[in-house]
């Protein structure tokens, strides 16, 4: 009968030979999600973005999806025109790159539900402003739009 590999492995090794795969996957996951991390910007909205050194040239994959305003030589401003995802890249003088980020622009009011529901015999929106806990934000009942057939 042929032995496994496992069964050659001292017993009191096999923690360590655990953690440090532990440790090695750890690595490989935390790189890769840096390297697909995603900056999502709020359709007409905009995001702040301090960088290292100053920026000498800013690229936007597609103009049409994002604005990049340069506020400062090392301060850059993402500004959300339309739903969709481009990626904007900043180099400094030395073509150095500074900011290499996808951007994700979202159509949606992140932290903001509406509760469509029965009130006094009609159909009523209700607007919540959500982080861990809802508020109801005041003003914001309306009666709730038909649907079309």
């Amino acid at each position: 009968m042929k032995k496994s590999f496992m069964s050659r492995i001292p017993i009191q090794w096999m923690p360590v030979q655990l953690m440090v795969a532990l440790f090695v996957l750890g690595l490989v996951f935390a790189g890769a999600a840096k390297a697909d991390s995603v900056l999502a910007v709020d359709l007409n909205g905009a995001r702040s973005i301090g960088l290292k050194a100053a920026a000498n040239d800013v690229i936007v994959g597609k103009p049409a999806v994002a604005d990049v305003s340069l506020q400062a030589p090392d301060h850059l401003v993402v500004i959300g025109k339309q739903a969709g995802r481009t990626r904007v890249i900043a180099m400094d003088s030395a073509q150095k790159v500074l900011f290499n980020q996808i951007v994700v622009v979202v159509a949606g009011d992140e932290g903001l539900v509406t509760v469509t529901g029965p009130r006094k015999g009609n159909i009523v929106q209700n607007d919540y402003a959500c982080t861990t806990h809802c508020s109801a934000i005041p003003g914001g009942s309306a009666p709730a739009q038909p649907s079309a057939p």
